[in-house]
């Protein structure tokens, strides 16, 4: 497999994630198989590592954290899986709320959804 360094965006606009992105990707064929090195990137944002994360899924790639000074980020959401439990989701919310994790929510009636979000206020 071929190793892909994801590089830092030059800035957080959203053009900048996405030509860090574009960068990455550019000499890869359809469904192939790569190695992501994040050691160089510093900043993690959703932009940038969602679509990482579904093409690793779907190519059945791996990835390196090695060196990441985003790794404890890429632990929190469980990259590249994600957290698809709200309690998963909760504990790791209070356990550093600089940010939020990425995460699938499962949809509740409106009226259930309105209360657990008040209870956590």
């Amino acid at each position: 497999m071929r190793e892909v360094i994801i590089s830092n965006p030059k800035n957080d606009s959203v053009g900048a994630q996405l030509l860090s992105l574009y960068e990455a990707l550019k000499g890869a064929q359809a469904h192939e198989k790569l190695v992501f090195n994040f050691s160089k990137l510093k900043w993690a944002c959703p932009s940038l590592i969602l679509p990482l994360s579904a093409y690793i899924k779907e190519t059945d790639s791996s990835y390196n954290l090695a060196g990441s000074p985003s790794k404890s980020y890429f632990n929190a959401i469980n990259f590249p899986r994600g957290i698809n439990s709200i309690s998963r989701f909760e504990a790791e919310e209070r356990k550093n709320r600089t940010y939020t994790p990425i995460s699938i929510l499962k949809k509740k009636k409106k009226k259930k959804r309105c209360l657990l979000c008040l209870k956590h206020l």
